[in-house]
């Protein structure tokens, strides 16, 4: 039986001729994500720069900053500190000639600069201390809410300064009423070219009979062009009592002041302009300011005069009696926050409450007084994480947390006494860090950025690879949480983190930062030169550039790049290059390998056949400027290859 022939089979040594290389496609249809920890095969971006989430999944660059200008003229002022924003306006916080201002700038562009501070030398704290401001509503008359009405204003710590929040100009001085004027703002009207700025003061007078009368005047405050916010703008308070007896020879009579042994700035009501300062008095305090100390410890300024039972009485028709401002028992806060109608701060070791409705209220619970609207205060809890000093304090999901460097406590109760909780054993290194972003807290710890949402906190920053933070500010426009920081090598990085994608984009920065801020006209950065920037402009005039990360099509072995195929939008003057990088190559303008130049604008595909060479990984390369959006991009790779051509 003959053998049967055998077709198609391969002796031994024989090869088979080529019937084709084999290659694969990578489609990529969702771009951002920057990812600076893995740079193999993530699909992530490796290196950003001006590039944003905005528009996932598309990839587009981040719109460009431009700085403020007020009368056509750039905003800056030479030693800033710090910067908030409120409703449609920004407040810049800066030192100029031994003085704390602060620049109230109006969306139209006003700046109405006021004082919060003046000292015969201001420190380098004072310089390092960024401010704390918080609004705070006053209603006026607590106890009538049908004709009661909130006053705005605003709280500046650690200065103990105040404002208001809303500056009305007017426009005839001549014809302005008022007795129909707000006393919740404060006015302003041009004389000689100067600004002069003022409020309304309501003036409670009484007569012989107790009858009481009110009339309203307009109080001039601080200097032209210059008001001042300092001593918290709190009127001063009347004590005494509100129906005086009349004596026989028809004087009045006023009883002393039971608050006259308690601290406190006091003055006479016949000469408002002479003020003195009370602790529990001491002979040294009668000394250095002319006070009489009574047995019980109660005192008086020299030229009151009082009959022959100690009472202070009227003289020629002139009342006398006591006044107090603002308690001096106002703890020191470095950072506050606004919680139930309370101003909630803390200091280095504790954390403080002021009473309820009234931001100069400080006065604490004793002995023998209770009051659940009381201010209050406590020491934080001694345990061994919680040994620190604090960071921050911030308002979230209806509770007031407290931050310190490795630990976080929550405030309990919404009214006096409050109750301080330890919660958990992650924090802050920095008040300027926290920012609530769409109902989700983010706080920047010592070498992570971290998400609290009400259970233990969880690590966002992975992908930055920081080893540490050694500074760093933030701030949000309710989507997106902006990062500026600087590692312990003093590189500066400015990162977004959008929470809609979760993902991180990142921008140039050459100057660092001091503050972030945003109102109802956008987002805002002040810069450690003072210019303050808009960041969302709507405009894209800048450069920018991103890089792939390694891509090896998980394997090691020699391929190459055959086709390279985009969808892309260019604006008009815009323009893109891409280049590929091959290994471990670095970028160079001049030497790396420029595949496509964009030559017109619109939105078109873009097909590349690069040169043919081989290695086991490459990274594509895009930069350019102005805008331009990339829609697709599809990589063609065939193995094998020549090498190094």
């Amino acid at each position: 039986m003959a053998k049967k022939k055998i077709e198609n089979i391969l002796q031994y040594l024989q090869m088979p001729l080529p019937s084709g290389r084999k290659y694969s496609k990578m489609t990529k249809i969702a771009f951002g994500g920057l990812n600076k920890r893995y740079e193999l095969d993530t699909g992530e971006l490796s290196m950003e720069s001006n590039i944003s989430t905005k528009e996932y999944p598309c990839l587009t660059p981040s719109e460009q900053r431009e700085a403020t200008l007020i009368d056509d003229e750039l905003y800056q002022r030479p030693i800033p500190i710090s910067m908030s924003a409120f409703d449609d306006f920004i407040i810049v916080v800066y030192c100029e000639d031994n003085k704390i201002m602060a620049d109230y700038i109006a969306s139209d562009g006003e700046v109405h600069t006021g004082i919060l501070s003046e000292k015969k030398t201001i420190t380098q704290e004072d310089l390092d201390t960024p401010r704390s401001i918080v609004q705070f509503n006053v209603y006026d008359t607590p106890t009538d809410p049908l004709t009661g009405k909130f006053v705005k204003k605003l709280l500046f710590f650690p200065d103990k300064a105040s404002m208001f929040m809303r500056i009305v100009k007017i426009e005839d001085y001549d014809k302005f009423d008022k007795d129909t004027a707000d006393t919740d703002v404060m006015y302003y009207y041009y004389n000689s070219g100067r600004k002069i700025y003022m409020t309304v003061d309501v003036v409670t007078e009484t007569d012989k009979e107790g009858n009481v009368t009110y009339s309203r005047t307009l109080k001039q405050v601080g200097e032209p062009n210059c008001f001042a916010c300092s001593g918290m703008d709190v009127d001063i308070k009347e004590y005494k009592n509100s129906t005086p007896e009349i004596d026989e020879s028809g004087a009045i009579i006023y009883p002393p002041p039971d608050t006259a042994s308690h601290n406190g700035w006091y003055r006479n009501s016949y000469n408002s302009d002479i003020y003195r300062w009370c602790e529990y008095p001491t002979a040294e305090r009668e000394e250095e300011w002319g006070l009489n100390i009574n047995d019980d410890g109660s005192c008086e300024e020299y030229g009151f005069v009082k009959d022959d039972a100690g009472n202070y009485i009227d003289d020629g028709g002139k009342a006398y009696g006591w006044k107090v401002s603002i308690p001096p028992t106002m703890p020191d806060l470095k950072c506050a926050t606004v919680h139930v109608s309370r101003v909630f701060g803390v200091d280095d070791d504790r954390v403080y409450a002021s009473g309820y409705n009234d931001y100069t209220n400080w006065n604490l619970d004793t002995i023998d007084e209770y009051n659940d609207a009381n201010s209050w205060c406590s020491p934080s809890q001694a345990n061994t994480k919680a040994g620190g000093k604090f960071t921050g304090i911030t308002t979230f999901q209806s509770h007031v947390i407290c931050f310190k460097r490795d630990f976080m406590h929550e405030i309990y109760n919404t009214k006096n006494p409050f109750r301080l909780q330890d919660i958990y054993a992650e924090g802050a290194i920095d008040q300027r860090t926290i920012q609530d972003v769409d109902g989700k807290l983010i706080f920047v710890s010592e070498d992570d950025v971290k998400i609290y949402t009400g259970s233990n906190p969880r690590i966002i920053g992975y992908n930055l690879n920081m080893s540490q933070f050694t500074y760093a500010v933030s701030g949000t426009d309710n989507r997106n949480y902006y990062l500026y920081c600087e590692d312990k090598d003093g590189k500066m990085y400015l990162y977004v983190y959008d929470t809609f994608t979760e993902m991180w984009s990142e921008q140039s920065v050459a100057c660092r930062v001091l503050s972030f801020a945003h109102n109802k006209n956008g987002m805002y950065m002040l810069d450690e030169d003072g210019i303050v920037y808009k960041m969302d402009t709507d405009t894209y005039d800048h450069e920018w550039s991103f890089e792939t990360d390694l891509i090896t099509n998980k394997t090691v072995d020699i391929k190459h790049v055959k086709k390279l195929q985009m969808l892309v939008n260019v604006e008009e003057d815009a323009d893109m290059q891409v280049y590929i990088l091959y290994d471990d190559e670095k970028f160079d303008k001049n030497t790396s390998h420029l595949v496509y130049t964009s030559k017109k604008a619109g939105k078109y595909p873009i097909r590349v056949k690069p040169r043919q060479t081989a290695n086991y990984g490459f990274k594509l390369h895009f930069e350019g400027k102005g805008y331009v959006k990339l829609y697709e991009l599809e990589i063609f790779i065939e193995a094998g290859g020549d090498l190094f051509v």
